[in-house]
């Protein structure tokens, strides 16, 4: 049974791949055909009505997701099923689910809401932000004003990128190990200078070898 399942899930966000990827083309002239019609609608509905990729059910499963949900950030969806049809049916991961599943948690609300914002002035590409991008791009206006919305992003991605790559703002120079006595070197420098006098000798007898081969004509 779990076989079955997983191998569903796969089909699924393949399935959603394409239906998303058509919907970025067809979205306008298949708003007759999904707007005001419920999921019922596809059954007896003209196999031809929508340009979709995948026809009816495609135009619907893609406006619920990108129109009616998140936008564009809907594709992580796409990984998500995947990833989890992949790990029923062959039981591993290729990439760790749960961190990948609170990445994508995270990325979509920040493309949704930044799309939003970036197209609230050109209702017709709203759509790119899904509704919860355009309304929550409202709420923050409303909320925080035309100088604090883009600072929450700013801020937002920060907070992100810190959590996610741990980023450090500051390198702090590494600390110097001092003898207890003063004027007198560490073990280390001791060590150090030891073996760096060491090899001096050593090149600098490799040298008088050299010049003890050679003939004493050819130095005159």
């Amino acid at each position: 049974f779990h076989k079955t399942v997983g191998f569903l899930l796969i089909m699924f966000s393949v399935f959603l791949a394409f239906a998303f990827t058509s919907f970025l083309f067809t979205w306008k002239t298949d708003q007759s055909v999904v707007m005001g019609s419920g999921w019922k609608a596809f059954l007896t509905a003209n196999p031809d009505a929508a340009q979709n990729w995948l026809g009816v059910s495609g135009a619907m499963m893609a406006h619920l997701f990108i129109h009616q949900w998140f936008g564009l950030a809907s594709f992580a969806f796409v990984l998500i099923f995947f990833l989890l049809g992949f790990r029923i049916l062959f039981r591993w991961f290729f990439l760790p689910f749960v961190k990948t599943l609170k990445y994508s948690f995270f990325i979509v609300i920040w493309v949704s809401l930044l799309l939003g914002y970036l197209f609230s002035g050109f209702p017709e590409y709203s759509v790119l932000g899904g509704a919860f991008g355009f309304h929550g791009t409202q709420y923050l206006q409303a909320l925080l004003g035309s100088i604090g919305t883009p600072l929450f992003f700013i801020a937002y991605a920060t907070i992100f990128s810190i959590l996610v790559w741990n980023i450090e703002f500051y390198r702090p120079r590494p600390a110097v190990a001092e003898s207890p006595v003063v004027g007198r070197a560490t073990e280390v420098d001791e060590k150090h200078d030891y073996y760096t006098h060491k090899n001096e000798i050593e090149d600098q007898e490799e040298d008088l070898e050299e010049l003890e081969q050679i003939p004493p004509d050819y130095v005159s």
